[in-house]
């Protein structure tokens, strides 16, 4: 048997949804004629009939409606494929832009686009940090990818990523004895570093209120503590290697957990379809959370 063209099957779904071979040419700009031939030519090199008339209509046959369903899905396959590979070509040119919670650790982020750059060439990549409380999805209406510590309208929940946050104090913090071993109630003594970029900006910048200091950057927390100003909660990815350096302490509680899991939701806009880029970045941020909590478990043990 030769071999049937995707073209020669867009003719008979064409015939069939559109009832008939002229009604099919007038959507497929070609003519009846034309049409008629690929449809019998199609029919001939299978060996079945596809379709049948009565009286004036065109109708498909019980074999016609079973083979129907599988060239849909066909076309429909090779519609996504040319949609994808037209994707990889015009990459370049693709702009992505891509919210990110101030709370998200930064090295995760940084590990997650070396590993997409090595693979990708994204030449327009806008990350902008947010509040999650203030997001407004009808403000950010250009971003396709979210990094946020909810849910957000408008987008589809891809992955939930889960981060240990740990309790640090800085080495040159000499208010904590060489133990750091603390009560809930003992900490409420001590200055406690947070970040929150809409209170540090009304505020006019770092403010003590209640033995609290508010920044308006990651970052600018882990300076504070490492300075030894106050201690932290902080995203431990982000702090590991300072705790290694010694320049940070593990806070250890007697009456709470020593680490808090914060969930991150990774979303992408319902009604974006991912580009090839977009889908590589949610690729490596699941990557990373998945090898992340690997070593979490294997650190625990």
């Amino acid at each position: 048997m030769n071999k049937v063209t995707l073209k020669q099957w867009h003719m008979f779904q064409a015939v069939a949804k559109y009832g008939g071979f002229v009604q099919a040419s007038e959507k497929v700009f070609k003519s009846p004629s034309s049409v008629h031939h690929s449809v019998t030519k199609l029919e001939e090199m299978l060996n079945v009939s596809l379709l049948k008339v009565e009286g004036r209509k065109t109708l498909l046959t019980s074999d016609g409606k079973k083979i129907l369903c599988l060239v849909e899905k066909l076309l429909s396959d090779a519609n996504n494929l040319e949609s994808y590979i037209s994707g990889l070509t015009n990459l370049q040119d693709s702009n992505i832009k891509i919210a990110v919670d101030e709370l998200f650790p930064i090295g995760i982020l940084r590990s997650v686009l070396q590993s997409t750059s090595s693979e990708l060439s994204l030449k327009q990549l806008e990350i902008t940090q947010v509040s999650t409380a203030s997001f407004d999805d009808e403000y950010y209406s250009d971003v396709v990818l979210s990094v946020l510590n909810s849910a957000e309208s408008g987008f589809s929940v891809k992955s939930v990523l889960s981060v240990c946050y740990v309790a640090v104090v800085g080495t040159k913090n000499l208010a904590f004895d060489s133990t750091n071993v603390v009560s809930t109630n003992a900490l409420r003594k001590h200055t406690e570093v947070k970040v929150d970029r809409e209170a540090a900006t009304q505020s006019g910048g770092a403010s003590a209120t209640h033995n609290c200091w508010t920044v308006d950057k990651l970052s600018s927390a882990i300076e504070l503590v490492c300075d030894g100003i106050g201690y932290a909660w902080l995203p431990y990815p982000d702090v590991q290697h300072l705790i290694a350096e010694g320049k940070l302490r593990k806070i250890v509680f007697f009456d709470q957990p020593n680490t808090r899991a914060v969930d991150f939701y990774l979303n992408v806009r319902q009604d974006f379809g991912l580009k090839p880029g977009v889908e590589r970045i949610v690729h490596h941020f699941r990557s990373f959370d998945s090898s992340h909590k690997l070593e979490l478990t294997a650190r625990s043990v």
